[in-house]
């Protein structure tokens, strides 16, 4: 039920959530979920490969992992934007080149300031 309502809540999210903010979520509907629920659920579904998470200043933000997409994290608020993975097909393609690999998966964090950070 748990891994479900993660799921059902990050699907209408707007961005990217903490584990804080998904148990807070939770408990509107679902009361007796407590916070060692969600983390468990969350580990669960980033192992599967449903969510992907993502450090940021003093913690950890999670995210579907629907379509193929990077991400650009602001060091000083934590807010996250996310890339779709073709606009950095370039660069992936010369990291192929050089190092030899053939990459099967790709998840690309850039880190910087945000307009309102940066200001």
């Amino acid at each position: 039920m748990a891994k479900a309502a993660l799921v059902e809540e990050l699907l209408g999210a707007s961005g990217h959530l903490s584990a804080r903010e998904l148990h807070e979520a939770m408990t509107a509907q679902h009361p007796q979920m407590d916070h060692s629920t969600v983390y468990r659920a969350l580990h669960i579904l980033a192992e599967d490969g449903i969510v992907h998470s993502l450090g940021g200043p003093g913690h950890t933000l999670f995210g579907l992992a629907d379509e193929p997409h990077h991400h650009v994290v602001c060091g000083v608020c934590g807010s996250v934007a996310e890339i779709p993975a073709g606009d950095l097909g370039d660069l992936v393609a010369a990291a192929e080149s050089r190092t030899g690999y053939s990459f099967s998966a790709q998840s690309l964090t850039l880190a910087g300031r945000c307009v309102a950070c940066a200001g």
